[in-house]
């Protein structure tokens, strides 16, 4: 698990291809499935691939 984890919107934004403003407004708006731990915003790049594939997450 420690391989598919993405901390900070700096990573996710760079794994997603977008820059870091958008990536915050879409995880602020949830449309990315992020989760925030200690005031730190954590993606799993799984879940953000099936997201795009419209799938659940395995």
């Amino acid at each position: 698990m420690r391989e598919d984890l993405l901390t900070g919107i700096a990573e996710i934004a760079d794994f997603c291809g977008f820059d870091e403003a958008k990536t915050a407004r879409l995880h602020r708006q949830k449309l990315l499935p992020t989760f925030t731990r200690a005031r730190t915003i954590y993606a799993l790049r799984s879940q953000i691939r099936a997201a795009w594939r419209n799938e659940p997450a395995s």
